[in-house]
């Protein structure tokens, strides 16, 4: 399909918005409209003569606007906006006034008859008072112009930034998505394939389970959830884990009722059990607890996910999943919020705390 649309050879400061040339036409059209009837009210004589001024006053305005704007945009647009008050009251100001000045004072003469000139009219006093009122005018019309500019390159900039925070938010959802790892997904197909000639009713509990935990992985489209869905995920890839381990999980859980409801990354407290069983249960001999506390005291969201272990690295004992987790939680939870982990007694733990003034914004009502 071919592109219809031709590239003008002038360039853009020269050109304007068919919406940009009706309202300029508009605005100095009313602007003259009511000046002429103040004078005829005020002076109520005249009326051919102030009819034909401010003619001449709309075409001088009009043309001039137009020369201001070609000034404001030569630097382009989106030039810094020093540089644009610059051109834009340092030099085109007082040149497009004087040029229009000029024009306005060559109309009077061909368009006026020398009766119809104001009384004692001089040149130079002329000069210098139209100049004067033009760069009043031109003055007022640049700087609404200017303010329209920096409100609409504003709501852009937020538009772009808005789109960029959710296009990142979808990559990172997609990435959510795809993050059980492969791993576990191998073992709990092997651990069903092991259960369905001898214990066919856990291999339909292990099949319900994981179907649990992809559709909750899968059909995640929030980046905020309640702590009480996380823990219902969580529990579905536990109890697979449980399976596979057997008497080496144990599984300790410990959340009080006003911790449910505070709301954390979509994920998270999965990717912190799986760290867990990574890390701490699958690389012991007899395997070990895994222990999930959270509550709420002295105004701090507090959870926690423990395992037996030592830290490998003490300067920075986190793992990729981990480390990207905490980026997650300074950016959806704000700089007060962190992640961290700890060895404490043989224990290796990721505690998250979120400050109660964020937990208010993100309480599950």
């Amino acid at each position: 399909m071919k592109n219809n649309t031709q590239s003008s050879i002038l360039p853009e400061s020269v050109l304007c918005t068919k919406t940009f040339a009706l309202r300029n036409f508009a605005a100095w059209l009313c602007l003259s409209t009511v000046m002429t009837l103040l004078n005829c009210v005020m002076h109520n004589e005249g009326v051919a003569r102030e009819l034909k001024g401010n003619l001449i006053l709309f075409i001088c305005c009009l043309l001039g606007t137009h020369l201001l704007r070609m000034f404001i945009f030569s630097n382009g647009s989106d030039a810094p906006w020093r540089k644009i008050y610059i051109s834009a009251f340092a030099i085109g100001l007082p040149l497009v006034s004087f040029l229009t000045t000029v024009l306005s004072i060559e109309l009077h003469m061909l368009l006026l008859s020398p009766k119809e000139y104001a009384p004692h009219f001089v040149l130079a006093r002329a000069i210098f008072g139209i100049w004067f009122f033009m760069i009043l005018l031109m003055g007022g019309w640049a700087g609404v112009y200017i303010s329209s500019m920096a409100v609409a390159r504003y709501t852009n900039s937020e538009l772009k930034r808005l789109e960029t925070v959710t296009a990142l938010r979808e990559a990172e959802l997609r990435a959510l998505k795809a993050q059980i790892n492969p791993h576990f997904l191998f073992n709990s197909l092997n651990t069903i394939r092991a259960l369905v000639n001898d214990r066919p009713g856990r291999a339909q509990d292990a099949v319900l389970h994981l179907s649990l935990l992809l559709r909750a992985a899968l059909q995640t489209d929030v980046m905020l959830r309640p702590l009480r869905d996380e823990l219902e995920t969580v529990s579905h890839y536990l109890e697979l884990e449980k399976m596979r381990f057997e008497e080496r999980l144990n599984v300790k859980i410990s959340v009080s009722d006003d911790a449910m409801k505070v709301r954390i990354p979509t994920m998270l407290l999965q990717t912190l059990v799986e760290n867990a069983v990574k890390h701490g249960i699958a690389t012991a001999v007899s395997g070990g607890t895994l222990e999930i506390f959270g509550k709420i005291e002295d105004n701090v969201f507090r959870i926690e996910v423990s395992n037996p272990g030592k830290l490998e690295n003490k300067s920075d004992g986190i793992g990729l999943g981990l480390g990207n987790a905490r980026m997650r939680v300074q950016r959806l939870l704000g700089q007060t919020a962190s992640l961290n982990l700890v060895e404490t007694s043989g224990k290796v733990s990721a505690i998250l705390t979120v400050p109660k003034t964020h937990d208010d914004q993100n309480a599950d009502s």
